[in-house]
Formats: C-alpha cells, sequence, structure tokens
C-alpha cells in the first residue's frame, strides 16, 4: 500500500502512514527507506538522510537496497558533502559491482570534487561499455584511448600544413 501510493506520487498520503507505521517499528528498514524515498521525491533531502542510512544499516531487498544507495549517494552529493558521496558510492559499487548508473552517480561526484579529468574518463568508459550506438561503437578505439589520456593533444607539425 505505502509503495503503490510512492510509485503512483502520493508522497504526503504515503508519508503520513509511514510517520505512524515508524512510531510502532522505527528500526524497519523497510520504512525508513520508504520514509526517504517520499522525503527526497519532495525536494526535502536533509530530511531524507537519517532514513537512507537508517535503511542501509537494515535488512531491505536486492533493488531497494541499490536504490537506497543511489538516493542517499545522490542526496549527499546535492547537499554538499561530496567526501561522505564518494564513500557511499565506493561502498555500493563493491556491493553492485554490475550497476554502471552508480558509477554515474560516482564520476558526478569527482565532478564536484573537482577531479574532471577523472569524471569524464568515467563516464566515457561507461559509454564505452553499454552504449549500442553504432557510430559510439565505430570510435571505440579512440574513446579507449582518450579514456586514459583526455589532456592527449596531437603536436601540428610542418608536414602537416604542407598540402
Amino acid at each position: 500500500m505505502i509503495r503503490e501510493k510512492l510509485q503512483n506520487k502520493a508522497y504526503l498520503e504515503a508519508l503520513e502512514i509511514i510517520e505512524k507505521e515508524l512510531q510502532k517499528t522505527p528500526e524497519d528498514a523497510e520504512l525508513n527507506y520508504y520514509a526517504a524515498w517520499a522525503n527526497d521525491s519532495l525536494g526535502r533531502e536533509t530530511a531524507a538522510i537519517p532514513f537512507y542510512e537508517l535503511a542501509l544499516s537494515g535488512k531491505l531487498t536486492t533493488t531497494d537496497r541499490l536504490e537506497a544507495f543511489i538516493g542517499l549517494g545522490s542526496t549527499y552529493r546535492v547537499t554538499g558533502n561530496y567526501e561522505r558521496a564518494h564513500q557511499l558510492l565506493e561502498q555500493a559499487i563493491q556491493e553492485f559491482p554490475n550497476e554502471p548508473v552508480l558509477q554515474v552517480f560516482q564520476a558526478m561526484v569527482k565532478y564536484n570534487q573537482t577531479d574532471y579529468k577523472a569524471a569524464v574518463s568515467q563516464l566515457l568508459t561507461l559509454i564505452i561499455q553499454h552504449a549500442s550506438d553504432k557510430n559510439i561503437r565505430a570510435f571505440e578505439r579512440a574513446l579507449t584511448f582518450y579514456t586514459q589520456n583526455l589532456d592527449y593533444r596531437y603536436e601540428v607539425t610542418e608536414e602537416d600544413t604542407h598540402e
């Protein structure tokens, strides 16, 4: 019933029910995840953080755990807690190594930490690994080179300037 309300974007209605249920079982991981989801969706990022943290400290389904990692990592990032976001996403990637969305969020954190080269390199790697677009595939070799050599610049020689 709560999940259905959240999926239908009835966040305030869901939150009313969640708050009542949390009074009975404050440590319930699923209820805390739902509270985080509702608060986050309502733009109440700082209110969502402790709920995400409690949810992740308990037992969640695999899908909910992944989404809680994404939600908390993203929330840490948008509230300026870049180091916490980085650490959390590292943990999430260890737990879910085959979930590229975590690496996308991690790249955004690297960008916020002014590690621009690592951020772009990580995103290029993800594009190469997960894109099915034929044009991206056609440039796979060059893109792969640039993931490690983003600052590479071809030096124009005199020979290049003669036609």
